[in-house]
């Protein structure tokens, strides 16, 4: 992929994997995971979306989509190798504006 690709991650917290912590307090968390495994990896946070609250029943869950930007040109797999360190997902590498 070359440098200045834009791409969309997901972050998905659900309260019946959360047990001590509230699932806002998670998805910090999971941002901050994040933040840490693009440092120095080529891949910067570009914009995050606002958090959307889903109630399911008895359970919740919070995501949010965030859109990255490559700052050096990276392979699918070493993109894919940051972000499954902190949540495994599928990748839409469709060019974005």
């Amino acid at each position: 992929m070359k440098a200045e690709t834009k791409f969309y991650i997901e972050l998905i917290v659900d309260s019946s994997t959360v047990k001590n912590t509230d699932i806002k307090t998670a998805l910090s968390t999971k941002r901050s995971s994040l933040r840490t495994a693009l440092n120095g990896e080529g891949i910067e946070i570009h914009e995050q979306l606002k958090e959307r609250f889903l109630n399911f029943g008895e359970d919740e869950q919070i995501r949010q989509k965030i859109k990255l930007i490559l700052s050096k040109p990276l392979t699918k797999d070493s993109i894919y190798k940051v972000i499954n360190s902190v949540q495994a997902q599928p990748l839409n590498f469709k060019e974005l504006n």
